[in-house]
C-alpha cells in the first residue's frame, strides 16, 4: 500500500510540472466546432464544423472523453454531403393567422429545399398552431412530402411556438435513430409567440442544449407598415435566431439583404453539408450521470501534436451488460480567453477554453510558479488519509457492490418490470403488472400482455419492444393510431417511464 502511494504521488507532482508545458507546445483553435455529437449503442458520433483554411485531407482526430481515455477514429473523417450517414430534416411549419400571406413563400422555401438536397438526405412535415402535429414522416418521395405541405390551413388562432418545438424536439429525440443519423428542424415561422400559459424561452433554449436534434430557422417578417408591428416582428425574429445560434445551426429571414426563398434555404443546406461526420468505438467507455466532456483532438501527418482541438459536453446513451445511462448536459461551447475569470472551470461545464499564442504561454508562466511543492504535500496528506477510510471500508463496500450485481442481473433476467396506471377514457386495462422480456402486445386479442376490449382498439394495436436497453413503442397499422404524450407516431418511438399512451379513446402510461 505504502508503494502505491508513493507512486501516486510521484506521478501526480510529475504531472504539475509537465501539464503547462504540453499546454504551451499546443495550438488551440477557436472556430473549430463540435457541432453535434451524439453516443449510440457503442459508437460515439461526432458533426464537425472545420473553416477552409483549416481543411486538410489528410488530418486524423482522436477523441479524448472526460480527459481520460483516448479513441481512434473508426473511418477516416469526411463531409456529409460524401458520407453514408443519412440526414434527416423536419419542416416544422406555423399554420397560426398570421402567416397565410407567406404560404408562397413557404412553398416555394420547400420546394427548393428539398430539390437542392443531397441523395441520402429525408424529410418529414410537421405544422404548429396551439400543439405540434406530424403531418408526414420522415421519406424519400417529394410528391409525398409536397401532398402533405398542399393540406395545410392557416387558420389556427393560438400560436404556441415555444412548447410545440419543445415538442418536436421531444419527438426526434425519442424515435429510434438510424445509425449515426442528423436530425434537423427546419423551424418555418414569424416567430410571435401568443401561449401566456406554455413553457418560456429559456426553457426551450435549455432543450435545445440537451438535445440531440440541430435546429435551423426560416424567419419571416410581418408585412405589416404598422411601427409597432414592426418592432414586434423584429424582436420575434431574434428569438429565433437565438435558438439557432444555441443549436449551432443557422438563422435565415426572408428578405434579410435581398436573399429569396432559394437562396436561403441555400445556406442551410451547404452549412449541413460541408459538416464533417467522423465516428468512434466507445465500447470500452463507462457514461457517467454528470456528463461526458469531449475533446475532439486534430493532427496532420508530421505535425508533433495537436494542431487544433474543440471541446463539447455531450449526451452519451451507452449500453452493455450494465444497462443504460441517459446523460442530458449543457452543449454550449463558449470560448474563453487568459482574462477569463471561468478559466478550466469552464471545461468542466462543457465550455471551450482556449490557449493561444502569447496569451497560452502567459497562462504557463503564471501555471510554472505556483507553489508546486505545497500543493503536492496537501495532496499526499489527502491521498493518506483517504486511503486509510477506505481501507477500513474495503470488505463492507466489496459487500454492497457484490449484492448490486446479483440483483441486476436478476432483474435482467425476468426482463423489465413495468406497472401501468389507468388515466382517462372508457374501459379499463385487463392487466396492470407485468414484466417486458423482448416484447409484448397491446390491443383487444386474448393474447396481448395489455388487453383493452374497447371497440375502438385493433386487435394487435401497439407493440412495445427493448432493444438495446432501451424500452420503444410502435404502431401496428392500427385503426386509430398510437399517441405518446397527446402525439401521434408513425414509426418506433422510445418510450419513457411515465410517459402518457392513448390508444383509441383510454389513456394510461407505463412507470417503469
Amino acid at each position: 500500500m505504502k508503494k502505491v502511494l508513493l507512486i501516486i504521488c510521484i506521478l501526480l507532482s510529475v504531472n504539475l510540472f509537465i501539464h503547462p508545458v504540453r499546454a504551451d507546445q499546443a495550438e488551440f483553435g477557436t472556430d473549430v466546432r463540435i457541432v453535434q455529437a451524439f453516443g449510440q449503442d457503442s459508437e460515439l458520433y461526432a458533426y464537425v464544423n472545420i473553416p477552409k483554411e483549416k481543411e486538410n485531407n489528410s488530418l486524423t482526430v482522436d477523441a479524448l472523453l472526460d480527459n481520460t481515455k483516448t479513441f481512434k477514429q473508426s473511418e477516416p473523417m469526411v463531409k456529409t454531403i460524401k458520407g453514408t450517414m443519412p440526414v434527416s430534416y423536419l419542416f416544422m411549419i406555423d399554420i397560426s393567422t398570421s402567416m397565410p400571406g407567406f404560404k408562397n413563400n413557404i412553398n416555394t422555401f420547400v420546394q427548393r429545399f428539398v430539390s437542392q438536397s443531397g441523395k441520402n438526405c429525408s424529410f418529414a412535415l410537421g405544422s404548429f398552431g396551439d400543439k405540434f402535429e406530424l403531418l408526414c414522416d420522415f421519406t424519400h418521395k417529394k410528391n409525398k412530402l409536397e401532398d402533405a405541405l398542399n393540406t395545410l390551413q392557416y387558420d389556427v388562432k393560438q400560436t404556441s411556438l415555444y412548447t410545440s418545438l419543445s415538442n418536436a424536439i421531444d419527438y426526434l429525440d425519442m424515435r429510434e435513430r438510424t445509425e449515426g443519423e442528423l436530425y434537423n428542424i427546419i423551424l418555418i415561422s414569424d416567430g410571435i409567440e401568443a401561449d401566456k400559459n406554455g413553457i418560456t424561452q429559456g426553457e426551450v433554449v435549455e432543450k435545445i442544449k440537451s438535445s440531440a436534434v440541430l435546429v435551423h430557422t426560416f424567419g419571416l417578417p410581418t408585412k405589416s407598415t404598422d411601427d409597432s408591428d414592426k418592432k414586434e416582428s423584429v424582436e420575434a425574429l431574434k428569438i429565433l435566431g437565438a435558438f439557432a445560434r444555441t443549436s449551432m445551426g443557422i438563422h435565415t429571414v426572408l428578405n434579410y439583404d435581398n436573399k429569396m426563398e432559394a437562396e436561403l434555404a441555400n445556406e442551410i443546406i451547404t452549412y449541413v453539408n460541408n459538416l464533417y461526420e467522423v465516428r468512434f468505438d466507445i465500447k470500452d467507455y463507462e457514461a457517467k450521470k454528470e456528463g461526458s466532456l469531449l475533446r475532439l483532438i486534430f493532427a496532420a501527418p508530421g505535425s508533433d501534436g495537436t494542431i487544433f482541438d474543440a471541446r463539447k459536453t455531450i449526451q452519451i446513451r451507452k449500453t452493455g451488460k450494465e444497462g443504460s445511462q441517459d446523460v442530458t448536459v449543457s452543449t454550449a461551447p463558449v470560448a474563453g480567453n487568459s482574462d477569463s475569470k471561468e478559466g478550466n472551470d469552464g471545461l468542466a461545464k462543457g465550455r471551450t477554453s482556449v490557449i493561444k499564442g502569447e496569451a497560452g504561454t502567459k497562462v504557463c508562466l503564471i501555471h510554472k510558479y505556483l507553489s508546486s511543492f505545497l500543493v503536492g504535500f496537501l495532496v499526499i496528506i489527502i491521498i493518506i488519509g483517504v486511503a486509510m477510510l477506505l481501507r477500513k471500508r474495503r470488505r463492507s463496500i466489496l459487500k454492497e457492490k457484490g449484492v448490486k450485481r446479483r440483483s441486476l442481473k436478476e432483474t435482467q433476467a425476468s426482463g423489465v418490470y413495468m406497472k401501468a396506471e389507468f388515466i382517462a377514457g372508457p374501459g379499463r386495462l385487463e392487466s396492470d403488472e407485468f414484466y417486458l422480456q423482448g416484447e409484448l402486445y397491446i390491443g383487444r386479442d386474448k393474447n396481448c400482455t395489455i388487453r383493452i376490449k374497447n371497440k375502438d382498439v385493433s386487435k394487435k394495436n401497439s407493440r412495445i419492444y427493448f432493444k438495446d436497453n432501451v424500452v420503444y413503442i410502435e404502431d401496428l397499422n392500427s385503426t386509430n393510431g398510437t399517441l405518446i404524450n397527446n402525439m401521434k407516431i408513425f414509426s418506433a418511438n422510445k418510450l419513457r417511464s411515465g410517459d402518457v399512451i392513448t390508444i383509441g379513446s383510454i389513456s394510461f402510461n407505463l412507470k417503469f
